[in-house]
């Protein structure tokens, strides 16, 4: 059980109904000394019993730990000082929340409602002999670049990330072409209409109990009109230099993303 929170909650809660944290946190606070808030400054403070290069061995999870979290001299081996927002299970970046696979929690058939039993990452029913397996969810986005060299964000009006900027793009439609979806889903967030100019990878990101292939795109736009739709409440183009910071993103891939398209930008700048 995780050490309690003074005066705010019986347990330290970073993510809601999930049920395998990650093993990042898990880490952190098997090997915290004290976990405590402080009110007046809106941090949650985790003081460490050990080196925090040694509790958070993958790079990775340590660089984004240390974009979100300040550290602290408490104690022997010093302390995190996490934003309190972060604590809360709808603002706490991906990569510190519990995460969920898509079988989680699956208790009977989705067809016939009979219970249903789970065994290397399949659900299979009792009755009709259904099966269901936990498979990662396609999904499509792209890094839109104007003529001023500007890239287009849009923040979320709903959850996951609500009030946080996101690179657009969504889910594809079952047996739908990935370029054909990713234009579908810029018209729908962004209302423009765009074309590809470049593949730029996948990277996979936990998304509302679902793990995301997410194949991600450089695009130009080529008509339509700049407006948000679906789930942004609002677009916005953003220079290299003049990016959100990575705490107010809705998914830390995306920081990862354009830090790759920003220094791509800045190799094809330098003179040769």
């Amino acid at each position: 059980m995780a050490p309690k929170m003074d005066g705010c909650a019986d347990r330290a809660e970073f993510g809601r109904g999930s049920r395998r944290p990650s093993r990042l946190l898990v880490g952190l606070l098997a090997n915290a000394r004290d976990f405590k808030t402080e009110f007046g400054e809106g941090h949650v403070v985790l003081e460490l019993t050990g080196p925090l290069e040694q509790l958070v061995s993958d790079d990775r999870e340590l660089s984004l730990l240390l974009q979100v979290c300040d550290r602290r001299r408490d104690g022997i081996w010093g302390a995190l000082a996490i934003p309190a927002r972060y604590a809360r299970g709808d603002r706490v970046p991906r990569r510190l929340r519990r995460s969920m696979g898509l079988l989680d929690g699956w208790q009977f058939c989705p067809r016939c409602g009979a219970t249903a039993t789970q065994a290397d990452g399949c659900s299979t029913c009792s009755a009709c002999a259904y099966e269901g397996w936990a498979a990662s969810v396609p999904g499509v986005q792209a890094l839109a670049v104007n003529d001023a060299g500007e890239v287009l964000l849009g923040r979320r009006n709903r959850e996951p990330g609500r009030g946080l900027w996101d690179i657009p793009g969504g889910f594809l439609d079952e047996g739908e072409d990935p370029t054909v979806g990713l234009r579908r889903e810029f018209i729908e967030e962004t209302g423009l209409d765009v074309e590809v100019a470049a593949f730029l990878g996948i990277w996979i990101e936990s998304y509302a109990g679902r793990f995301v292939h997410c194949a991600t795109w450089l695009v130009r736009p080529v008509g339509g009109q700049l407006r948000a739709g679906d789930d942004l409440d609002h677009v916005a183009w953003f220079a290299a230099d003049r990016l959100p910071a990575a705490a107010d993103f809705a998914f830390p891939t995306h920081v990862e993303i354009l830090e790759v398209w920003a220094k791509s930008r800045q190799t094809s700048e330098d003179p040769p």
